[in-house]
């Protein structure tokens, strides 16, 4: 459920109004002008009544989950034991020419990241989670050198090679309302599809989510999902859920939160490119490569909407109409036609466990 605009109760009564009703009511033989001792008695009470008439509408807008600002909201969450999602620290996949003691720290820019855990060796090279120190999204760094905080020995190679779970920032209030509402609106128990739904977004890295029962006879489970920034989670972060949810040496025994008798399996959503061609006209002042840059830095935003938006829909539709009305607003756009995607003059129609990302942007070709 969207925010709804809170309309104030008592906005009208301000410490005028109330000084003035408050002095009607004193008979007229008194003296009540400004500097009389009743209007001096007066005078500081309705400031103080206005106050409590402030309060009254603060309380009235923070009573109700549809109007209440966040520390409201996080108030009245707080019945059904529900808060916002803490800011998490990102974990990345470090690539390493050594083995590494416990706990070594390194450096990349203004970030310090710190070694967790060991996950292989291959070809003569070492691989190993590490958690940067800082919480929020500025940890998420996909490819970067690494400088080590203390000396290590033998060390000449140490890089950050891709993002293994994402950190988050702190649950913006808006998305907390609405997983709020769902809680209230939705029965969770007993393993239904509801509570799979809850378990899942709890966890940390877990974006979007899709629960299918019985996928593959009786009880059976499948969760397909992306991670929390919307793109292909990496195969630990699918790991980690199957852990959480049904680990696999112990599978349908209860060992993780699906109930006993629950075969579980869980995948990562599908990426799928989506290469745009199209005839453009422009006006002579522009050129076509300012074009094609324009074009791609406003569909970007469309296409992750597309993908936030997946876990509510059956099936993605990346539409044409949509495409060419984002491309009629850039300037120097005089008319755009014959746009295909993936070579068809069609919308592109996915499978429910796919996820579309703009990749190749032709213009006049």
């Amino acid at each position: 459920m969207a925010k709804r605009d809170y309309e104030a109760q008592f906005d009208e009564f301000t410490a005028d109004f109330l000084l003035e009703r408050m002095l009607s009511r004193v008979n007229d033989t008194r003296d009540k002008r400004e500097g009389s001792i009743i209007y001096d008695a007066q005078a500081p009470a309705s400031i103080e009544l206005s106050l409590v008439y402030m309060t009254l509408d603060w309380l009235l807008k923070n009573i109700y989950g549809d109007t209440a600002d966040r520390q409201g909201l996080i108030a009245i969450a707080r019945d059904r034991a529900l808060k916002p999602f803490p800011a998490t620290q990102a974990i990345v996949k470090g690539e390493f020419d050594v083995r590494l003691p416990n706990n070594a720290r390194f450096n990349f820019d203004d970030l310090n990241y710190m070694v967790i855990n060991f996950l292989e060796e291959k070809e003569g090279k070492f691989y190993y989670e590490l958690v940067c120190e800082e919480y929020g999204e500025v940890g998420n760094i996909p490819y970067g050198k690494l400088i080590p905080i203390e000396n290590i020995k033998g060390l000449k190679h140490a890089f950050i090679v891709g993002v293994i779970k994402p950190g988050e920032e702190e649950e913006e209030t808006e998305n907390f309302r609405e997983r709020y509402f769902r809680h209230i609106n939705t029965n969770a128990y007993g393993g239904n599809i509801d509570q799979y739904l809850d378990w899942c977004h709890a966890i940390e890295g877990v974006g979007g989510v899709k629960v299918y029962p019985v996928w593959n006879g009786g009880g059976t489970v499948k969760i397909v999902f992306t991670d929390s920034k919307f793109d292909v989670p990496t195969k630990e972060l699918v790991d980690k859920v199957q852990e959480i949810l049904d680990p696999i040496p112990n599978r349908q025994n209860g060992f993780g939160l699906a109930p006993i008798g629950h075969l579980v399996t869980v995948e990562a959503a599908e990426k799928v490119n989506i290469n745009l061609s199209l005839k453009v006209t422009f006006r002579e002042d522009k050129k076509q490569e300012d074009i094609e840059d324009k074009i791609k830095k406003i569909l970007v935003p469309y296409f992750l909407q597309l993908r936030k938006e997946w876990e509510k829909e059956k099936s993605t539709i990346v539409r044409v109409s949509k495409l060419e009305s984002f491309i009629l607003d850039i300037d120097g756009v005089v008319d755009v036609y014959d746009t295909k995607l993936d070579g068809f003059e069609r919308n592109a129609i996915l499978k429910d466990n796919e996820m579309p990302f703009l990749s190749v942007v032709k213009v006049n070709g």
